[in-house]
Formats: C-alpha cells, sequence, structure tokens
C-alpha cells in the first residue's frame, strides 16, 4: 500500500533485469482488495518497462482485473496512479510470460 503524498507506484524488478534481460509480458493479473476500499484500484495505469499495457477501471465487486501486455517486453512491471494523494493497494500482482519466450538469464 502506498501513502498520500508520496510517488503512488508500486513497481518489481523481474529476474535478470540488473543484467539487461527483458521479458514479452502476455498479461499482468491484479488482485484487488475485497473490502469497502476497492475503489482505490480505479485508474490504476499497468506498465512494462516504458510501456503502458493498459488501465484498470473500477467496477464494484469485481477483484480480478485482467491486463493484456501483447508482448510488451521489459525488466519492470510498475502500476501507478497519476493522483499522488490517492492510495494504491494491491493485494497480488501476477505477470504472466507464455514460457516459450522466457529469456535466459545469464550466470557469471
Amino acid at each position: 500500500m502506498t501513502q498520500p503524498g508520496n510517488k503512488t507506484q508500486w513497481t518489481v524488478d523481474l529476474e535478470g533485469s540488473e543484467v539487461g534481460v527483458k521479458y514479452p509480458v502476455e498479461r499482468v493479473i491484479v488482485y484487488n482488495r475485497a473490502d469497502d476500499k476497492q475503489e482505490r484500484i480505479n485508474n490504476t495505469k499497468v506498465w512494462v518497462g516504458d510501456e503502458m499495457c493498459g488501465q484498470i477501471t473500477y467496477q464494484e465487486g469485481k477483484k480480478v482485473y485482467f491486463v493484456e501486455c501483447g508482448g510488451a517486453a521489459g525488466s519492470k512491471i510498475s502500476l501507478s496512479l497519476e493522483d499522488k494523494e490517492s492510495i494504491l493497494t494491491l493485494c497480488e500482482v501476477q505477470v504472466i510470460v507464455k514460457s516459450r519466450n522466457v529469456p535466459n538469464i545469464p550466470t557469471y
């Protein structure tokens, strides 16, 4: 959960990002909270690297959002809100890459 006044963003670096590995991301699955604050997810943007895959539109009672990324390549996934006074709350985020497209991660 982010706090108001901070940068309203959640980011994860994917394995191998430190050596430049990029993954072709098919979709990002976002699990929303299940209480009276579900609307906080509204207008959340989903990014693969610097490419925006989509934006979540809150639907009452919906717990899982699927954002299609179409193979966008990146080494990090970010979810963000433009309103710095908003609070972003996520329960779980899954990044889906087709197994045949998983890059080799160099070992040193």
